[in-house]
């Protein structure tokens, strides 16, 4: 999730367009993290050496490790790490894909990988459960849920559980918005559900424009309904009922038992007031919101 958010980062401060921005998301699965990029992101070399040891590269003969040894500006066992953390730099995919296609030069990617952690608002504890990729972290450490205090935890659970659904049920790569409005904002569609529980009622709400509802509604059905309306009013119902019988049997091990209605798809913006957050996927932005009605 690293990745998104630094693609964000560069899409405000006009880096990268919008348009380029998607082209990155959409090729970053086919990129191989170059030891170049995790240099730099190790802070072992500057954009500058990288720059230099990737041109001799294109006169020598030997790998990119070789000629920053030949260099002094690794030593072997800084390569040998390198080498060992490769597999596993799927964080930097994107900033990978950006050199790659020409948006960015090494050197670029150096100062907005800097400015990032120094202007983005995340704390260095953020960043890290960003580079780890642990839902549950990602959503503890980013999301405070100020104004819904009192069932912070309970929204943290839902929200880190419907990213990896996410992930399960649409084969997307979800990112949540770095500094989430608290109240839901207008939308054309919203896909409700109303989970009873011991203490009263939590309403899960998905606040869509039509045409994410109808991408959603393809992705999971796997198939394109974009022409029927009722295939599409079903698929997202049932993912929506999915998910929320998967987070109903979580919070039953926690000994907290939740009724299921039939979900809802509701044209328009609710009145409804709770913890909120946007939750980005590659074909665009829907809004959650949690609102709790007590006893």
């Amino acid at each position: 999730m690293y990745d998104k958010y630094f693609g964000h980062f560069l899409l405000n401060k006009g880096t990268l367009t919008a348009d380029i921005l998607k082209e990155l998301l959409a090729s970053q699965q086919n990129v191989r993290v170059k030891l170049g990029m995790l240099a730099i992101k190790q802070g072992l070399m500057t954009g500058k050496q990288v720059e230099e040891v990737t041109q001799l590269q294109r006169t020598m003969d030997k790998k990119f490790g070789e000629i920053a040894e030949l260099k002094g500006y690794l030593t072997d066992s800084q390569v040998g790490e390198l080498l060992k953390t490769q597999s596993e730099s799927a964080n930097l995919r994107l900033s990978q894909a950006a050199i790659d296609m020409g948006y960015l030069s090494y050197e670029q990617l150096e100062k907005e990988l800097t400015a990032f952690e120094k202007e983005s608002g995340l704390s260095q504890i953020q960043i890290m459960a960003l580079q780890n990729g642990d839902p549950d972290k990602i959503v503890k450490e980013l999301l405070a849920f100020a104004a819904c205090d009192h069932t912070k935890a309970l929204c943290q659970d839902y929200v880190a559980l419907l990213l990896r659904n996410i992930v399960r049920f649409l084969d997307e790569q979800p990112w949540l918005a770095p500094h989430p409005a608290e109240n839901a904002k207008e939308a054309e569609l919203v896909a409700q559900q109303t989970l009873i529980g011991p203490d009263g009622e939590l309403l899960s709400n998905l606040y869509m424009t039509k045409e994410f509802f109808y991408r959603l509604a393809s992705a999971f059905a796997k198939i394109d309904v974009t022409d029927d309306e009722e295939m599409a009013h079903a698929a997202v119902g049932e993912f929506l009922n999915l998910h929320n019988g998967l987070f109903a049997v979580n919070m039953s091990e926690k000994n907290q038992r939740f009724k299921l209605e039939p979900p809802e798809i509701l044209s328009g913006e609710t009145d409804l007031m709770g913890c909120y957050v946007e939750i980005y996927i590659s074909f665009g932005c829907c809004g959650l919101l949690l609102a709790k009605k007590p006893r």
